[in-house]
Protein backbone atom coordinates (compact mmCIF):
# COMPACT_ATOMS: atom_id res chain seq x y z
CA UNK A 1 0.00 0.00 0.00
CA UNK A 2 1.42 3.43 -0.89
CA UNK A 3 2.73 5.37 2.12
CA UNK A 4 0.50 8.38 1.33
CA UNK A 5 -2.65 6.23 1.37
CA UNK A 6 -1.56 4.53 4.63
CA UNK A 7 -1.12 7.92 6.33
CA UNK A 8 -4.59 9.02 5.25
CA UNK A 9 -6.14 5.83 6.65
CA UNK A 10 -4.34 6.28 9.98
CA UNK A 11 -5.53 9.91 10.27
CA UNK A 12 -9.11 8.87 9.53
CA UNK A 13 -8.89 6.16 12.20
CA UNK A 14 -7.60 8.65 14.81
CA UNK A 15 -10.40 11.10 13.95
CA UNK A 16 -13.00 8.33 14.35
CA UNK A 17 -11.65 7.43 17.80
CA UNK A 18 -11.82 11.09 18.87
CA UNK A 19 -15.44 11.41 17.78
CA UNK A 20 -16.39 8.26 19.69
CA UNK A 21 -14.74 9.61 22.82
CA UNK A 22 -16.66 12.89 22.53
CA UNK A 23 -19.97 11.06 22.18
CA UNK A 24 -19.26 8.89 25.21
CA UNK A 25 -18.40 11.93 27.39
CA UNK A 26 -21.37 14.11 26.36
CA UNK A 27 -23.73 14.85 29.32
CA UNK A 28 -27.28 13.58 29.39
CA UNK A 29 -29.92 15.97 28.13
CA UNK A 30 -31.80 17.83 30.90
CA UNK A 31 -34.99 19.82 30.97
CA UNK A 32 -34.89 23.61 31.22
CA UNK A 33 -34.21 24.73 34.76
CA UNK A 34 -32.70 21.42 35.84
CA UNK A 35 -29.19 22.02 34.48
CA UNK A 36 -26.65 21.60 37.29
CA UNK A 37 -25.28 24.99 38.32
CA UNK A 38 -21.71 25.71 37.22
CA UNK A 39 -21.56 28.32 39.99
CA UNK A 40 -23.96 31.13 40.77
CA UNK A 41 -23.33 34.55 39.22
CA UNK A 42 -24.99 37.76 40.38
CA UNK A 43 -24.93 41.32 39.04
CA UNK A 44 -26.38 44.62 40.26
CA UNK A 45 -27.08 48.10 38.89
CA UNK A 46 -28.90 51.24 40.05
CA UNK A 47 -30.02 54.35 38.15
CA UNK A 48 -31.68 57.64 39.05
CA UNK A 49 -35.34 57.97 37.97
CA UNK A 50 -36.15 61.30 39.67
CA UNK A 51 -38.25 63.36 37.19
CA UNK A 52 -37.02 66.79 36.17
CA UNK A 53 -40.53 68.18 35.67
CA UNK A 54 -43.35 68.60 38.16
CA UNK A 55 -45.48 65.44 38.26
CA UNK A 56 -48.54 64.28 40.21
CA UNK A 57 -47.54 62.31 43.29
CA UNK A 58 -49.18 59.09 44.44
CA UNK A 59 -49.80 57.70 47.89
CA UNK A 60 -52.15 60.12 49.62
CA UNK A 61 -55.53 61.63 48.93
CA UNK A 62 -56.62 63.16 45.64
CA UNK A 63 -53.44 62.74 43.63
CA UNK A 64 -54.63 65.00 40.80
CA UNK A 65 -54.14 68.00 43.12
CA UNK A 66 -50.78 66.89 44.54
CA UNK A 67 -48.07 68.10 42.16
CA UNK A 68 -44.40 67.76 43.07
CA UNK A 69 -42.55 70.98 43.85
CA UNK A 70 -39.08 69.51 44.46
CA UNK A 71 -37.46 66.52 46.08
CA UNK A 72 -36.04 65.58 49.45
CA UNK A 73 -33.90 62.80 47.99
CA UNK A 74 -33.52 60.96 44.70
CA UNK A 75 -35.58 57.96 43.67
CA UNK A 76 -33.99 55.02 41.86
CA UNK A 77 -34.55 51.91 39.82
CA UNK A 78 -32.44 48.95 40.97
CA UNK A 79 -31.87 45.61 39.27
CA UNK A 80 -30.31 42.35 40.33
CA UNK A 81 -29.48 39.56 37.85
CA UNK A 82 -28.95 35.96 39.02
CA UNK A 83 -27.65 33.17 36.77
CA UNK A 84 -26.44 29.58 37.07
CA UNK A 85 -24.71 29.82 33.70
CA UNK A 86 -27.69 28.34 31.85
CA UNK A 87 -30.74 30.15 33.24
CA UNK A 88 -30.95 33.78 34.31
CA UNK A 89 -33.53 35.74 36.28
CA UNK A 90 -33.69 39.52 36.60
CA UNK A 91 -35.54 41.37 39.38
CA UNK A 92 -36.22 45.10 38.98
CA UNK A 93 -37.37 47.23 41.91
CA UNK A 94 -38.43 50.87 41.60
CA UNK A 95 -38.92 53.70 44.10
CA UNK A 96 -42.49 54.30 42.90
CA UNK A 97 -45.91 54.20 44.52
CA UNK A 98 -47.22 51.98 41.74
CA UNK A 99 -46.51 51.37 38.09
CA UNK A 100 -49.03 50.51 35.39
CA UNK A 101 -48.56 47.03 34.00
CA UNK A 102 -48.11 48.38 30.47
CA UNK A 103 -44.95 50.24 31.54
CA UNK A 104 -43.55 47.20 33.32
CA UNK A 105 -44.42 44.85 30.45
CA UNK A 106 -42.61 47.08 27.96
CA UNK A 107 -39.48 46.98 30.12
CA UNK A 108 -39.64 43.21 30.47
CA UNK A 109 -40.08 42.78 26.72
CA UNK A 110 -37.13 45.05 25.88
CA UNK A 111 -34.83 43.37 28.41
CA UNK A 112 -35.90 39.97 27.11
CA UNK A 113 -35.14 40.89 23.50
CA UNK A 114 -31.76 42.45 24.23
CA UNK A 115 -30.49 40.00 26.85
CA UNK A 116 -32.00 36.81 25.46
CA UNK A 117 -33.80 36.08 28.74
CA UNK A 118 -37.44 34.83 28.74
CA UNK A 119 -39.94 37.48 29.83
CA UNK A 120 -41.22 35.05 32.45
CA UNK A 121 -37.77 35.23 34.08
CA UNK A 122 -37.87 39.04 34.37
CA UNK A 123 -39.74 40.52 37.33
CA UNK A 124 -40.52 44.23 37.65
CA UNK A 125 -41.95 45.57 40.91
CA UNK A 126 -42.18 48.70 43.06
CA UNK A 127 -41.39 49.32 46.72
CA UNK A 128 -44.54 51.45 47.11
CA UNK A 129 -43.05 54.69 48.42
CA UNK A 130 -45.84 57.22 48.91
CA UNK A 131 -44.22 60.38 47.57
CA UNK A 132 -43.27 59.36 44.03
CA UNK A 133 -44.68 59.91 40.51
CA UNK A 134 -48.25 58.64 40.30
CA UNK A 135 -48.33 56.39 37.24
CA UNK A 136 -51.36 54.46 38.48
CA UNK A 137 -54.05 57.13 38.88
CA UNK A 138 -52.80 59.49 36.17
CA UNK A 139 -51.78 56.78 33.72
CA UNK A 140 -49.00 56.25 31.23
CA UNK A 141 -50.54 58.62 28.66
CA UNK A 142 -50.75 61.57 31.10
CA UNK A 143 -47.14 61.11 32.14
CA UNK A 144 -46.02 60.19 28.62
CA UNK A 145 -42.64 61.95 28.77
CA UNK A 146 -41.71 60.54 32.17
CA UNK A 147 -43.07 57.07 31.32
CA UNK A 148 -40.95 56.95 28.16
CA UNK A 149 -37.83 58.03 30.04
CA UNK A 150 -38.58 55.56 32.82
CA UNK A 151 -38.91 52.63 30.38
CA UNK A 152 -35.55 53.50 28.80
CA UNK A 153 -33.72 53.92 32.12
CA UNK A 154 -35.22 50.77 33.66
CA UNK A 155 -34.29 48.72 30.59
CA UNK A 156 -30.72 50.01 30.37
CA UNK A 157 -30.21 49.54 34.10
CA UNK A 158 -31.48 45.94 34.02
CA UNK A 159 -29.13 45.17 31.14
CA UNK A 160 -26.27 46.73 33.12
CA UNK A 161 -27.04 44.31 35.97
CA UNK A 162 -26.79 41.39 33.53
CA UNK A 163 -23.43 42.70 32.29
CA UNK A 164 -22.22 43.03 35.89
CA UNK A 165 -22.74 39.33 36.73
CA UNK A 166 -19.79 37.66 38.48
CA UNK A 167 -19.36 34.50 40.59
CA UNK A 168 -20.58 34.95 44.15
CA UNK A 169 -20.63 33.36 47.56
CA UNK A 170 -24.02 33.51 49.26
CA UNK A 171 -24.89 33.92 52.93
CA UNK A 172 -28.17 34.70 54.65
CA UNK A 173 -29.55 35.86 57.96
CA UNK A 174 -32.70 37.22 59.55
CA UNK A 175 -34.00 38.90 62.68
CA UNK A 176 -37.30 39.70 64.34
CA UNK A 177 -37.52 43.50 64.43
CA UNK A 178 -39.26 45.64 67.02
CA UNK A 179 -41.11 48.96 66.61
CA UNK A 180 -40.54 49.12 62.84
CA UNK A 181 -43.96 48.08 61.56
CA UNK A 182 -47.47 47.62 62.90
CA UNK A 183 -50.91 46.47 61.76
CA UNK A 184 -52.98 49.45 60.75
CA UNK A 185 -56.31 47.84 61.70
CA UNK A 186 -57.14 48.22 65.36
CA UNK A 187 -59.99 47.15 67.62
CA UNK A 188 -62.03 49.73 69.51
CA UNK A 189 -63.48 49.29 72.99
CA UNK A 190 -66.92 48.56 71.52
CA UNK A 191 -65.50 45.73 69.39
CA UNK A 192 -65.50 47.57 66.09
CA UNK A 193 -62.40 47.52 63.91
CA UNK A 194 -61.01 50.71 62.50
CA UNK A 195 -58.31 51.24 59.93
CA UNK A 196 -56.11 52.26 58.36
CA UNK A 197 -55.20 53.86 61.66
CA UNK A 198 -52.94 56.62 60.34
CA UNK A 199 -52.28 59.26 63.02
CA UNK A 200 -55.23 58.23 65.20
CA UNK A 201 -53.63 55.20 66.76
CA UNK A 202 -52.32 56.91 69.89
CA UNK A 203 -55.41 58.96 70.69
CA UNK A 204 -58.10 56.40 69.81
CA UNK A 205 -59.82 54.27 72.47
CA UNK A 206 -58.34 51.05 71.09
CA UNK A 207 -57.87 47.79 72.95
CA UNK A 208 -55.51 46.17 70.48
CA UNK A 209 -54.83 45.29 66.86
CA UNK A 210 -56.52 42.67 64.72
CA UNK A 211 -53.37 40.50 64.61
CA UNK A 212 -49.60 40.59 64.98
CA UNK A 213 -47.48 41.88 62.08
CA UNK A 214 -44.82 39.87 60.29
CA UNK A 215 -41.71 41.46 61.79
CA UNK A 216 -39.13 39.27 60.04
CA UNK A 217 -36.27 41.10 58.34
CA UNK A 218 -34.37 38.90 55.88
CA UNK A 219 -30.98 39.70 54.35
CA UNK A 220 -29.30 37.72 51.56
CA UNK A 221 -25.65 38.62 50.89
CA UNK A 222 -24.16 38.04 47.43
CA UNK A 223 -20.39 38.63 47.61
CA UNK A 224 -18.92 38.93 44.12
CA UNK A 225 -15.45 37.82 43.15
CA UNK A 226 -13.52 41.05 43.39
CA UNK A 227 -15.18 42.11 46.60
CA UNK A 228 -18.46 43.92 45.74
CA UNK A 229 -21.20 42.87 48.15
CA UNK A 230 -24.90 43.06 47.24
CA UNK A 231 -27.40 42.91 50.11
CA UNK A 232 -30.93 41.82 49.22
CA UNK A 233 -33.21 43.12 52.00
CA UNK A 234 -36.77 41.83 52.45
CA UNK A 235 -39.21 43.49 54.87
CA UNK A 236 -42.97 43.95 55.23
CA UNK A 237 -44.31 47.49 55.61
CA UNK A 238 -45.74 50.44 53.70
CA UNK A 239 -42.88 52.92 53.21
CA UNK A 240 -45.15 55.79 54.17
CA UNK A 241 -44.24 59.31 55.26
CA UNK A 242 -46.82 62.04 55.81
CA UNK A 243 -46.20 65.49 57.25
CA UNK A 244 -47.68 68.93 56.80
CA UNK A 245 -44.32 70.15 55.53
CA UNK A 246 -42.66 68.86 52.36
CA UNK A 247 -45.92 67.11 51.48
CA UNK A 248 -45.34 67.70 47.77
CA UNK A 249 -41.68 66.70 47.72
CA UNK A 250 -40.47 63.56 45.96
CA UNK A 251 -38.68 61.12 48.26
CA UNK A 252 -37.57 57.49 48.39
CA UNK A 253 -38.98 57.59 51.92
CA UNK A 254 -37.86 55.13 54.59
CA UNK A 255 -36.40 52.81 51.92
CA UNK A 256 -34.06 55.48 50.59
CA UNK A 257 -33.06 56.47 54.11
CA UNK A 258 -32.38 52.83 54.99
CA UNK A 259 -30.23 52.33 51.88
CA UNK A 260 -28.24 55.50 52.51
CA UNK A 261 -27.59 54.58 56.13
CA UNK A 262 -26.48 51.01 55.42
CA UNK A 263 -24.22 52.09 52.55
CA UNK A 264 -22.67 54.84 54.70
CA UNK A 265 -21.64 52.21 57.27
CA UNK A 266 -20.70 49.35 54.95
CA UNK A 267 -19.13 49.09 51.49
CA UNK A 268 -22.05 47.42 49.73
CA UNK A 269 -25.04 47.81 47.46
CA UNK A 270 -28.59 47.46 48.85
CA UNK A 271 -31.49 45.94 46.92
CA UNK A 272 -34.84 46.21 48.69
CA UNK A 273 -37.75 43.79 48.15
CA UNK A 274 -41.18 44.76 49.52
CA UNK A 275 -42.83 41.89 51.38
CA UNK A 276 -46.53 41.22 52.00
CA UNK A 277 -47.52 44.51 53.62
CA UNK A 278 -51.00 45.49 52.45
CA UNK A 279 -52.11 45.91 56.08
CA UNK A 280 -48.82 47.00 57.66
CA UNK A 281 -47.40 50.45 58.25
CA UNK A 282 -43.72 51.29 58.49
CA UNK A 283 -44.20 54.60 60.23
CA UNK A 284 -41.96 54.15 63.23
CA UNK A 285 -43.21 53.61 66.75
CA UNK A 286 -39.83 54.61 68.14
CA UNK A 287 -41.18 58.05 68.99
CA UNK A 288 -44.45 57.99 70.88
CA UNK A 289 -44.94 61.73 70.47
CA UNK A 290 -45.46 61.76 66.73
CA UNK A 291 -46.44 58.66 64.78
CA UNK A 292 -45.35 60.48 61.61
CA UNK A 293 -41.86 61.25 62.82
CA UNK A 294 -39.07 62.11 60.44
CA UNK A 295 -38.80 59.34 57.85
CA UNK A 296 -35.00 59.40 58.01
CA UNK A 297 -35.08 58.40 61.67
CA UNK A 298 -37.19 55.39 60.81
CA UNK A 299 -35.01 54.56 57.80
CA UNK A 300 -31.92 54.70 59.99
CA UNK A 301 -33.56 52.36 62.51
CA UNK A 302 -34.41 49.91 59.73
CA UNK A 303 -30.85 50.27 58.42
CA UNK A 304 -29.43 49.51 61.87
CA UNK A 305 -31.55 46.35 61.94
CA UNK A 306 -30.09 45.34 58.54
CA UNK A 307 -26.55 45.97 59.79
CA UNK A 308 -27.32 43.96 62.91
CA UNK A 309 -28.23 40.97 60.75
CA UNK A 310 -25.20 41.37 58.46
CA UNK A 311 -22.77 41.80 61.35
CA UNK A 312 -24.32 38.88 63.22
CA UNK A 313 -24.45 35.21 62.28
CA UNK A 314 -24.91 35.14 58.50
CA UNK A 315 -24.88 31.48 57.46
CA UNK A 316 -23.82 30.03 54.09
CA UNK A 317 -26.85 29.42 51.87
CA UNK A 318 -26.92 26.38 49.61
CA UNK A 319 -27.42 27.37 45.98
CA UNK A 320 -28.02 25.37 42.83
CA UNK A 321 -29.60 25.67 39.44
CA UNK A 322 -32.07 28.47 38.74
CA UNK A 323 -35.59 27.06 38.28
CA UNK A 324 -38.54 29.24 37.25
CA UNK A 325 -42.28 28.61 37.21
CA UNK A 326 -45.19 30.67 35.86
CA UNK A 327 -48.92 30.05 36.31
CA UNK A 328 -52.13 31.94 35.63
CA UNK A 329 -54.66 32.48 38.42
CA UNK A 330 -58.24 33.37 37.50
CA UNK A 331 -59.76 35.64 40.12
CA UNK A 332 -63.45 36.34 40.58
CA UNK A 333 -64.28 40.05 40.47
CA UNK A 334 -66.55 41.31 43.28
CA UNK A 335 -69.74 42.64 41.67
CA UNK A 336 -71.88 42.81 44.81
CA UNK A 337 -72.01 46.64 44.85
CA UNK A 338 -72.86 47.24 41.21
CA UNK A 339 -76.19 48.72 42.35
CA UNK A 340 -74.28 51.65 43.92
CA UNK A 341 -72.38 52.79 40.80
CA UNK A 342 -74.40 55.96 40.19
CA UNK A 343 -74.01 57.14 43.80
CA UNK A 344 -70.34 56.19 43.76
CA UNK A 345 -69.72 58.29 40.64
CA UNK A 346 -71.40 61.31 42.21
CA UNK A 347 -69.33 60.98 45.41
CA UNK A 348 -66.06 60.49 43.57
CA UNK A 349 -66.75 63.42 41.20
CA UNK A 350 -67.52 65.63 44.21
CA UNK A 351 -64.23 64.67 45.87
CA UNK A 352 -62.31 65.25 42.64
CA UNK A 353 -63.75 68.75 42.39
CA UNK A 354 -63.39 70.03 45.96
CA UNK A 355 -60.84 67.62 47.47
CA UNK A 356 -62.91 67.53 50.69
CA UNK A 357 -62.50 64.03 52.13
CA UNK A 358 -64.89 64.52 55.08
CA UNK A 359 -67.64 65.81 52.79
CA UNK A 360 -67.20 62.76 50.52
CA UNK A 361 -67.50 60.43 53.52
CA UNK A 362 -70.67 62.19 54.69
CA UNK A 363 -72.19 61.99 51.19
CA UNK A 364 -71.50 58.26 51.00
CA UNK A 365 -72.83 57.31 54.42
CA UNK A 366 -76.50 56.85 53.39
CA UNK A 367 -75.40 54.36 50.71
CA UNK A 368 -72.86 52.41 52.75
CA UNK A 369 -69.98 53.98 50.83
CA UNK A 370 -67.46 54.86 53.52
CA UNK A 371 -64.84 56.82 51.55
CA UNK A 372 -64.09 58.25 48.10
CA UNK A 373 -61.63 55.36 47.70
CA UNK A 374 -64.51 52.95 48.30
CA UNK A 375 -66.52 54.85 45.67
CA UNK A 376 -63.66 54.53 43.18
CA UNK A 377 -63.43 50.82 43.94
CA UNK A 378 -67.13 50.33 43.17
CA UNK A 379 -66.73 52.16 39.85
CA UNK A 380 -63.64 50.20 38.88
CA UNK A 381 -65.18 46.80 39.63
CA UNK A 382 -68.32 47.62 37.65
CA UNK A 383 -66.16 48.18 34.55
CA UNK A 384 -64.30 44.84 34.81
CA UNK A 385 -65.28 41.44 33.45
CA UNK A 386 -66.61 38.83 35.86
CA UNK A 387 -63.14 37.29 36.14
CA UNK A 388 -59.61 38.60 35.77
CA UNK A 389 -56.47 36.60 35.02
CA UNK A 390 -53.33 37.20 37.06
CA UNK A 391 -49.91 35.85 36.09
CA UNK A 392 -47.95 34.64 39.12
CA UNK A 393 -44.29 33.70 39.26
CA UNK A 394 -41.86 31.80 41.43
CA UNK A 395 -38.27 30.69 41.18
CA UNK A 396 -35.84 28.71 43.26
CA UNK A 397 -32.06 28.62 43.66
CA UNK A 398 -31.00 25.78 45.93
CA UNK A 399 -32.44 26.63 49.35
CA UNK A 400 -33.58 30.12 48.32
CA UNK A 401 -37.14 30.50 47.02
CA UNK A 402 -38.89 33.57 45.61
CA UNK A 403 -42.55 34.29 44.86
CA UNK A 404 -43.78 37.36 42.97
CA UNK A 405 -47.32 38.38 43.85
CA UNK A 406 -49.41 40.99 42.01
CA UNK A 407 -50.86 43.91 43.94
CA UNK A 408 -50.66 44.38 47.73
CA UNK A 409 -50.98 41.11 49.63
CA UNK A 410 -51.78 41.12 53.37
CA UNK A 411 -49.08 39.95 55.77
CA UNK A 412 -51.17 36.98 56.99
CA UNK A 413 -51.08 35.46 53.52
CA UNK A 414 -47.40 36.31 53.04
CA UNK A 415 -46.55 34.68 56.36
CA UNK A 416 -48.51 31.58 55.35
CA UNK A 417 -46.41 31.25 52.19
CA UNK A 418 -43.14 31.53 54.11
CA UNK A 419 -44.24 29.15 56.87
CA UNK A 420 -45.33 26.46 54.39
CA UNK A 421 -42.54 26.87 51.85
CA UNK A 422 -40.22 23.86 51.38
CA UNK A 423 -37.26 26.19 50.85
CA UNK A 424 -34.83 27.07 53.62
CA UNK A 425 -35.50 30.76 52.96
CA UNK A 426 -38.39 32.26 51.06
CA UNK A 427 -38.65 35.85 49.81
CA UNK A 428 -42.17 37.14 49.13
CA UNK A 429 -42.16 40.07 46.69
CA UNK A 430 -45.42 41.98 46.14
CA UNK A 431 -46.67 44.54 43.61
CA UNK A 432 -44.83 42.63 40.89
CA UNK A 433 -45.56 42.96 37.15
CA UNK A 434 -48.92 44.63 37.78
CA UNK A 435 -50.76 47.81 38.61
CA UNK A 436 -51.96 48.89 42.05
CA UNK A 437 -54.69 47.20 44.06
CA UNK A 438 -55.14 45.26 47.29
CA UNK A 439 -55.60 41.55 47.86
CA UNK A 440 -56.67 41.38 51.53
CA UNK A 441 -56.85 38.36 53.79
CA UNK A 442 -60.35 37.00 54.38
CA UNK A 443 -60.60 38.61 57.82
CA UNK A 444 -60.34 42.06 56.26
CA UNK A 445 -63.63 41.50 54.45
CA UNK A 446 -65.33 40.58 57.72
CA UNK A 447 -64.76 44.03 59.19
CA UNK A 448 -65.10 45.84 55.84
CA UNK A 449 -61.67 47.45 55.94
CA UNK A 450 -60.60 50.11 53.45
CA UNK A 451 -58.46 47.62 51.54
CA UNK A 452 -61.33 45.11 51.21
CA UNK A 453 -63.87 47.61 49.91
CA UNK A 454 -61.45 48.86 47.26
CA UNK A 455 -60.20 45.37 46.29
CA UNK A 456 -61.24 44.02 42.89
CA UNK A 457 -61.71 40.45 44.03
CA UNK A 458 -64.03 38.45 46.24
CA UNK A 459 -63.25 37.28 49.76
CA UNK A 460 -60.87 34.31 49.80
CA UNK A 461 -58.73 35.39 46.85
CA UNK A 462 -55.74 36.08 49.10
CA UNK A 463 -55.91 32.61 50.61
CA UNK A 464 -56.25 30.96 47.19
CA UNK A 465 -53.22 32.82 45.90
CA UNK A 466 -51.20 31.89 48.99
CA UNK A 467 -52.04 28.21 48.47
CA UNK A 468 -51.10 28.48 44.79
CA UNK A 469 -47.72 29.99 45.66
CA UNK A 470 -47.02 27.23 48.20
CA UNK A 471 -47.82 24.58 45.59
CA UNK A 472 -45.57 26.33 43.07
CA UNK A 473 -42.68 26.38 45.53
CA UNK A 474 -43.24 22.67 46.23
CA UNK A 475 -43.19 21.97 42.49
CA UNK A 476 -39.92 23.86 42.11
CA UNK A 477 -38.37 22.13 45.10
CA UNK A 478 -39.58 18.68 44.13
Amino acid sequence: MPVKKLICLLLAFVLLLSLCACVQQAPEATTEGDTPAAGLQVGFARANITPEDSVPLGGYGNTSTRMSDGFLDYIYTSAIAISDGENTVVIIENDLTAAVSTVLSKVRKKVSEKAGIPETSIMAAVDHVHSAPDLWNTGEATLAKYSSELITIMTENALAAVEDMKPVTVTAGSAQTQDLNFVRHYVLEDGHVRGPSFGLQYNSPKVGYTHEPDRELQVISFLQEGGKEILLVNFQAHPQRATDTNYNSITADTIGAMRDHVMSKKDCEVFYVLGASGDLMSVSLISKDNVYQDYKSHGKALGDAVLGVVNGEMAPLETGSVKTLTKVYTGTVDKTENNKVAEARAIYDQWSRDNDYDAAVAAGEPYGINSPYHAKGIINKSELDDTEELSVYAFGIGELGFVFAPYEMFCENGSYIKENSPFGRTIVCTMANSSFNYIPAAAGFDYNCYEANTCRFVKGTGEELAELFVSMLAELKG
